[in-house]
């Protein structure tokens, strides 16, 4: 599997709470009214969670830079808890 292919589809839940920050920072920016934040945060979360949740229902194991980064099922399970907690 390619190097970059892997990292992402390993850091998935990362790559999504990551996009829902920058989309809550540039929503602010823009937003002249006041918002609520919190269904999107709960939804990134969510999203995050069950994508971490797949990630470890099927099996999702690389390392596509030996001794620096490494996803394995057991990670994403703990990611999938952290998450939910």
């Amino acid at each position: 599997m390619n190097p970059v292919v892997a990292v992402v589809i390993g850091m998935l839940p990362e790559h999504i709470l990551l996009a829902a920050i920058v989309l809550l920072i540039a929503i602010e920016i823009v937003s002249s009214r006041h918002w609520n934040a919190l269904p999107l945060s709960l939804l990134a979360l969510v999203f995050a969670a069950a994508a971490a949740l797949a990630l470890y229902s099927g099996g999702f194991g690389t390392a596509p830079f030996p001794g620096q980064l490494m996803v394995d099922p057991t990670a994403t399970l703990s990611k999938a808890l952290i998450l939910a907690l």
